[in-house]
């Protein structure tokens, strides 16, 4: 079949988790079909990487989420009641005109939408599939709760992404949900979605060990969004201080698109817990490295004993915390870096604690001082991640889903 696949973001260079979950779908749907590919991308993104997995790519030479000096300060506003984008105000113009010249050149006999933001974008007539990669109502949920003062707006929020949802998603021939966190909420809606997992790629081989020395800690993420500016911060301002306390001999690196920059923009407390940033030249300083839009981030995997994931709020399931487990790193994490993936692995592969950086300090100490039991645990945890989130999973399901799409149209 021809399959217009529709994502607001195309992925190119430097990849980021959004990115890994289309490159998997795409990959899974060329395997049998015509993939033509429309969204945005910024005018020097190198696309080469979909154009060899596509028949035709159709790009938006912008930032797909830049807008005027009246959106720009509606959205900012937006963010100071709550971090989750609203499903209404997630239409361009741009890319919507893009789209249906897409539909009207190339007649898609089916259609993929990246994701409920896209939701706009559904080509009438045509049999549609909208891979949940995020339920808002979910997402409001999470930051409500995280947050119940700051973000008391995501509780509204949250009922009208619960209706919005409830009112847009049964025009769709199928759902995908993430993990069956998401299938099951999205079945309190009275919605049906298939669990196709979210793939992660993984070394050929299992990784060495990191070199001996200070324990090495990883956090990686694209700071462009909440969730992980609030990690960062939560990383700089209380964790190092109580690694400090503890006498820990540590290196941290905060790694991803933004790094730094974003952060050193971001004045909103992490906490109640007083702010103490690192001052140039201090100790603390040189504990803490910054590498921004990595094209590799393999080298930091390597030589990383621990990684960190400590979010307040989010969803689905986080590509950080399965590309750590799949480089045999154990994760250390507050229990929303872990949503999607088997509680069993609790203790085994991952560690899940609330956001308390005392605790957290006390778990590193106690693997700072055993790291071959770092070890065994990276090892559960990548053998997870390669018979849950393999490739081929997610080529089996996808495949399978539009093969009775085909058969129920006649295509």
């Amino acid at each position: 079949m021809r399959v217009l696949f529709v994502t607001a973001d195309l992925p190119h260079p430097p990849f980021h988790g959004a990115h890994t979950r289309v490159l998997s779908l795409i990959e899974a749907l060329a395997r049998r079909h015509d993939v033509i590919l429309a969204g945005s991308a910024p005018r020097d993104a190198d696309l080469s990487l979909v154009e060899s997995l596509c028949s035709t790519v159709c790009c938006l030479s912008r930032d797909p989420y830049r807008r005027g000096a009246v959106g720009t300060l509606l959205a900012r506003s937006r963010a100071a009641f709550t971090p989750v984008p609203l499903i209404g105000r997630s239409r361009f113009r741009q890319l919507s005109d893009l789209v249906g010249d897409a539909a009207r050149r190339f007649q898609p006999e089916a259609q993929l939408l990246q994701g409920m933001y896209s939701v706009h974008y559904r080509i009438p007539g045509v049999p549609a599939v909208m891979d949940m990669s995020d339920v808002v109502s979910g997402l409001c949920e999470a930051a409500r709760t995280a947050r119940p003062f700051r973000y008391a707006a995501a509780g509204i929020q949250q009922r009208a992404a619960a209706r919005a949802e409830s009112r847009l998603l049964p025009a769709f021939e199928r759902l995908i949900a993430l993990n069956p966190d998401d299938a099951a909420r999205l079945n309190r809606l009275g919605l049906a979605a298939t669990v196709v997992p979210l793939a992660q790629k993984a070394p050929a081989s299992s990784p060495p060990a990191p070199p001996s020395g200070p324990l090495r800690l990883l956090f990686v993420g694209n700071f462009g969004h909440e969730p992980n500016r609030v990690a960062g911060l939560f990383l700089e301002r209380r964790l190092v201080p109580a690694l400090q306390a503890a006498g820990i001999d540590f290196r941290l690196t905060i790694a991803g698109r933004g790094a730094r920059s974003q952060l050193a923009q971001s004045s909103r407390p992490v906490a109640s817990l007083p702010a103490r940033a690192a001052r140039p030249g201090s100790d603390s300083d040189r504990r803490v490295c910054f590498a921004a839009d990595v094209p590799d981030l393999a080298p930091l995997y390597r030589d990383a004993h621990v990684v960190l994931v400590p979010l307040a709020f989010g969803g689905g399931t986080k590509n950080k915390t399965l590309e750590a487990m799949a480089w045999a790193r154990p994760v250390i994490g507050s229990p929303q870096a872990f949503t999607g993936i088997d509680p069993e692995l609790a203790g085994v592969g991952y560690v899940s604690q609330p956001l308390d950086p005392r605790a957290m300090a006390r778990t590193l100490a106690q693997l700072a001082d055993d790291r071959p039991g770092c070890q065994v645990m990276g090892r559960a945890a990548r053998n997870y991640v390669l018979a849950e989130h393999a490739q081929t999973r997610v080529d089996e399901l996808v495949l399978g889903i539009y093969e009775e799409i085909g058969t129920h149209h006649g295509i």
